[in-house]
């Protein structure tokens, strides 16, 4: 049985496929049949479905399974013959714990059926009493009853007993949102967070750990801030599904109302401008972009905060006075932000290099600020060195202000006196443009701060004039715009990696430095992707895309490495 579950959940997590959708107004019959009480749930919310998509889906992408039921291979494994209901949903439950020793005894399934009788035919089965069988599946004894239109089997009979006499199902635990969700996904892993940290094997043996660990660095207080939030939370779950474009992998969190990650979440509301604001669209290999809310800004530098004791003790004794004002500095620095953009760009290949990475902050306070407290930090890390050893940090690491303007400051990193060869200096300016690793911060206006990494002044030019334009290309890039146009409009957070382009970059970057790279991708428009949003009842959802093309591309590389002798896949 044990065995036998292990199996399922390996084959269930490597070849998920898309369920049918929930009926609106309906609760799926397995969160019904499933305890309130239960702490985990892996559930395939349909069989069938699960196995019509997966048979679809290997065709697609040429798997050596394509034209193979999964589903009658599973049922063949297991000597179910008879009695299986292909159109319902199955469940692996993890019910209450009170030691980490008894996991395996706290296991059960629920299998869909059409005849229990006939399900458990091949398993010897024998009255246990109450409307339960002792079973022996592969070898292993178990019990089995049947449970509305499910046969719950369990290595341990109380466990059967304790999932029939349940008269709430998992249904009633779980938020709205996951309730209509759960018949649109394929594979979900529900946690009843609540139940788990509200447990006595929580209080009594995961508490006293926690709080032994955060006295030995110093640092209880963060671990009780960080206990109070793990024992806010209710629902979480994560999620896979097929749909035509590619592979979603999804996950949800929500917390008791009022509480501080409940603020934290429900703060991170969309504004009318982009998270991408500033960053370049031309050649793009990757962009990020998130909105940063007040709450969730306080709650990072509280975590800086908290976090200060622990450092200053790892510090030597004449440096803990340095350590705390840098901390002070850095969370002031945090509590101004209000949003953060990160991108990555190919670059034509000039003096300026071939790369350019660009960061782009949205800020409470004034930006001119944000680059004083900048150089704050370089001089209080200088002021704290003895003298000789500041004056050869100051050749390696340089610190300017105003070289191109009153706003701008500048960082520069000198590769050789750090101990780099000539070799990879050579490369640092073939791949970072002239200058080698040269930052630039730039204040725009009251409220930007752009930061610049390769591509010199021209780049720092350009992300500038976006900024100040209120321009954000990457909304318009055909990739892009082809996904995001069926996300929400509410999203919080969102992010994208072309695949082909980095495949591109990293195959210029090889050849520029002599380091062949062995594969590249071919064109792939749609870009692996991610969103987050907050949903009507203050839970945050956030899903990843994994383009269709994207694996197609990926299993044929495969195959033809394999075939062309390589021995495995493309490193």
């Amino acid at each position: 049985m044990k065995r036998t579950i292990v199996a399922l959940l390996i084959g269930a997590c490597l070849t998920v496929m898309p369920g049918t959708a929930a009926v609106a107004g309906e609760t799926n019959p397995l969160l019904q049949a499933v305890p309130a009480d239960a702490w985990v749930v892996v559930a395939i919310p349909s069989l069938s479905e699960f196995d019509k998509r997966l048979t679809n889906y290997s065709q697609a992408v040429n798997s050596p399974t394509a034209g193979m039921s999964m589903l009658m291979m599973a049922k063949g494994a297991l000597g179910m013959f008879t009695g299986v209901d292909d159109n319902g949903g199955f469940a692996v439950v993890l019910m209450p714990l009170d030691s980490v020793d008894n996991v395996d005894d706290n296991i059960a399934m629920l299998i869909p059926t059409t005849d229990l009788t006939a399900l458990l035919s091949t398993m010897q089965p024998e009255d246990a009493g109450d409307g339960i069988s002792k079973i022996s599946m592969q070898g292993e004894e178990s019990y089995a009853a049947a449970k509305g239109k499910f046969a719950v089997l369990s290595p341990n009979i109380d466990v059967v007993k304790a999932i029939l006499a349940s008269k709430a199902g998992a249904d009633s635990a779980m938020s709205p949102f996951l309730k209509e969700r759960f018949g649109k996904d394929d594979l979900v892993i529900w946690a009843n967070a609540k139940q788990v940290s509200s447990s006595t094997l929580f209080e009594q043996t995961f508490m006293p750990m926690l709080l032994s660990a955060g006295e030995a660095q110093n640092s209880a207080k963060s671990i009780e801030r960080s206990v109070a939030m793990l024992r806010s939370f209710k629902n979480v779950q994560v999620s896979l599904r097929l749909d035509p474009q590619g592979l979603v992998f999804a996950s949800y969190v929500d917390a008791d109302a009022g509480s501080e990650a409940d603020k934290a979440i429900r703060s991170l509301k969309a504004s009318p401008g982009s998270a991408l604001l500033g960053l370049p669209g031309e050649s793009y290999v990757a962009a990020v972009g998130t909105l940063v809310s007040s709450d969730l800004a306080k709650m990072c530098a509280d975590a800086i905060e908290d976090a200060v004791p622990t450092l200053a003790s790892c510090a030597d004794e004449s440096m803990a006075e340095t350590v705390t004002k840098l901390a002070s500095i850095v969370k002031n620095m945090a509590l101004n932000m209000r949003s953060v953009g990160v991108g990555v760009n190919a670059l034509p290949e000039s003096e300026d290099g071939l790369v350019a990475l660009t960061l782009v902050m949205g800020l409470e306070g004034n930006a001119k600020s944000l680059l004083d407290s900048a150089s704050e930090l370089y001089n209080t890390i200088m002021i704290s060195m003895p003298e000789e050893e500041a004056a050869g940090m100051k050749e390696a690491i340089a610190y300017k202000i105003g070289t191109e303007g009153e706003n701008v400051h500048q960082l520069t990193l000198n590769p050789a006196a750090l101990g780099a060869g000539e070799d990879e200096v050579n490369a640092m300016v073939k791949v970072l443009g002239k200058e080698g690793v040269s930052i630039r911060f730039a204040a725009v206006g009251s409220k930007h701060v752009a930061i610049t990494l390769g591509g010199g002044k021209v780049h720092l030019g350009n992300v500038t004039k976006l900024i100040q334009t209120g321009g954000a290309p990457l909304k318009d890039e055909a990739g892009i715009k082809k996904v995001a146009a069926g996300y929400p409009g509410n999203r919080f957070t969102e992010g994208y990696l072309s695949a082909s382009a980095a495949s591109q970059l990293a195959s210029t970057i090889g050849k520029a430095v002599d380091e062949e790279v062995p594969f590249a991708l071919p064109p792939i428009e749609t870009p692996i992707a991610f969103y987050g949003v907050v949903t009507e009842g203050g839970g945050e959802h956030v899903e990843l895309l994994i383009p269709m093309d994207l694996i197609k591309a990926g299993v044929q590389m495969f195959t033809q490495q394999m075939g062309g002798g390589g021995g495995g896949p493309p490193m």
